[in-house]
């Protein structure tokens, strides 16, 4: 129940972020981060849109795993819900 009260409000809040970001205000980034980070906690759909995205985007995957690397155990295991499993790569010897 409490996620879909609270899924709209981290939606908003990460679009006032995204608002946010290019004024002189260091206030947008830290937002989008924060809203984001709840709704991968809180939402599933969020979580496998994040999780589509790391994939098709290694620039976005490579950010994500930094911040991985150096957060705190709590959100570390929440960003590891969305990490794309790696791809094994067949040599073909012909």
């Amino acid at each position: 129940m409490l996620n879909y009260l609270l899924t709209p409000v981290l939606v908003v809040l990460f679009l006032m972020g995204l608002l946010l970001t290019p004024t002189p205000l260091p206030l947008g980034v830290p937002l989008m981060a924060v809203s984001l980070f709840l709704l991968i906690a809180t939402n599933k759909l969020i979580r496998r849109f994040v999780w589509f995205l790391r994939q098709r985007y290694s620039w976005l995957d490579n950010a994500i795993g930094f911040i991985e690397e150096r957060a705190d155990n709590r959100i570390r295991r929440t960003l590891r819900r969305t990490r794309p499993r790696k791809r094994k790569s067949f040599s073909r010897s012909d």
